[in-house]
């Protein structure tokens, strides 16, 4: 039985017929909030994005879980300006999409339905980014992202990248015979530098196998303190009874491709 590319197959059910606008008709407009701050990038990075396009809404509208990193880094490809998207950290991945929802969805009548805790209710609400519970990159990280361990290493560490998740799918698929441990995997595609030296993925998945397991939960706390991104939830006004309540921020088509409610 021949197997199915999911990427393939979700292109496949696009439209052939409708065409990308021609670039040098496309607005964009400058993004001046991410949760790094911007403090990742090189100085004086400027990001610019625009609307979804039909092609584009489709595409997200056909998304799902396996192919999800995927069709968000193309559509960011296609959408985003001044940078390179494979050097764009995950926390501004995910921002980044959320910016080109609330900036293609922005008209009346785009809402999204949710239950209200508080009156007990069916209700809508429209997503808006200044809805968004950001964490921002704290600057101390940059003060303690490089740890000397007990062992005499020096591990210099930093946050993941789009570029950082093609590799570690790539590791994934090369060693698929080997019972990989995900946190283990990310965490050692987070060390960047052992002792100066910029190793194989291999050798720091390897290394941290053996390392201490109190070492190793350091490093672990250290990534964790200085994690910044978008919180998972959101809260809503309710427009019947003023309630605020709690609502998941979700990656499915009902929240990044809206219907639209006539009348």
């Amino acid at each position: 039985m021949k197997m199915v590319d999911p990427i393939e197959e979700m292109n496949s059910q696009i439209d052939p017929i409708v065409e990308e606008q021609p670039k040098d008709t496309l607005e964009y407009w400058p993004i001046t909030d991410l949760p790094s701050n911007f403090k990742l990038y090189p100085e004086g990075t400027k990001i610019l994005g625009r609307k979804l396009n039909v092609i584009e809404v489709k595409k997200l509208g056909l998304m799902n879980d396996i192919t999800s990193d995927f069709v968000i880094t193309e559509i960011l490809k296609s959408t985003i300006k001044g940078i390179d998207i494979n050097k764009i950290y995950q926390a501004d991945k995910l921002y980044l999409l959320l910016w080109l929802r609330a900036n293609t969805f922005n008209e009346p009548g785009y809402s999204i339905d949710y239950h209200c805790i508080h009156c007990d209710k069916d209700s809508t609400y429209d997503f808006t980014l200044n809805k968004l519970d950001v964490k921002y990159l704290d600057e101390e990280f940059f003060k303690n992202n490089e740890m000397k361990l007990k062992n005499g290493d020096t591990l210099r560490l930093n946050f993941l990248t789009v570029k950082d998740e093609e590799i570690i799918d790539q590791f994934k698929k090369e060693f698929s015979k080997m019972n990989l441990n995900d946190d283990i995997l990310e965490l050692a595609q987070q060390i960047k530098l052992i002792n100066g030296e910029n190793i194989p993925l291999i050798n720091k998945y390897e290394y941290l196998t053996k390392l201490d397991a109190t070492e190793y939960l350091k490093i672990e706390a250290i990534m964790k303190k200085y994690d910044f991104g978008i919180r998972p939830f959101i809260n809503v006004k309710c427009p019947l009874c003023g309630g605020d309540s709690p609502v998941g921020i979700t990656f499915r088509k009902s929240f990044l491709v809206p219907e639209y409610r006539i009348g």
